[in-house]
């Protein structure tokens, strides 16, 4: 390889001719993680985080062509979509998920599934007219543990001319009345 890029070698012979093409890229120094960083976390069951890894060169420069092999030991617990950098959790349980790149060390990922609860942290009771607050969803793993995912969570008022609420999460109090704040994550997830 004299530089960069993507080639074919072209062979000819018996009447055929067969091309292979062939991808150079700089040399790897090592691989660098992306989405998730820790070595060991917990993702609820039937969501999705987001974990990746970029080859990079002595210089820290990301080498987007070099081949990746994503592995999941047990496909049963947790699977990985390389397209989308996302690891779906499909039940209780622990797997390691690792990739591969030619001439550096694998990075690996333990990956425990758990059967989590879903709810809203410190909702208030009273908010006065004019007045608006953040709210925010959580997944509380078995141990007490806050866990946290990528999933889309969608935000709905009961009453939204008393209180309205943003894609976000923010409430904002409009007129005076009782509403409830639901939060979903999915079809399994509600709060």
């Amino acid at each position: 390889a004299l530089g960069t890029g993507v080639a074919q070698i072209i062979v000819d012979g018996y009447g055929q001719t067969i091309g292979l093409p062939v991808v150079t890229y700089a040399p790897i120094a090592s691989l660098r993680r992306t989405g998730e960083q820790r070595p060991e976390f917990a993702v609820p069951e039937g969501l999705q985080t987001t974990v990746g890894a970029e080859a990079v060169t002595d210089n820290s420069a990301a080498v987007p062509s070099a081949p990746q092999r994503w592995t999941v030991a047990d496909t049963n617990i947790a699977t990985y979509d390389r397209r989308r950098g996302t690891l779906t959790a499909r039940r209780e349980g622990s797997t390691t998920l690792t990739v591969r790149t030619p001439s550096v060390p694998a990075q690996s990922w333990r990956v425990r599934v758990v059967n989590a609860k879903f709810s809203i942290v410190a909702p208030p009771a009273y908010l006065a007219i004019g007045e608006s607050r953040q709210l925010r969803a959580v997944w509380v793993g078995p141990d007490g543990d806050t866990l946290r995912s990528s999933s889309a969570i969608s935000w709905r008022s009961s009453s939204p001319r008393s209180l309205a609420v943003g894609d976000s999460g923010r409430i904002s109090a409009a007129e005076t009345g009782l509403a409830t704040i639901r939060a979903e994550a999915g079809d399994r997830y509600h709060a």
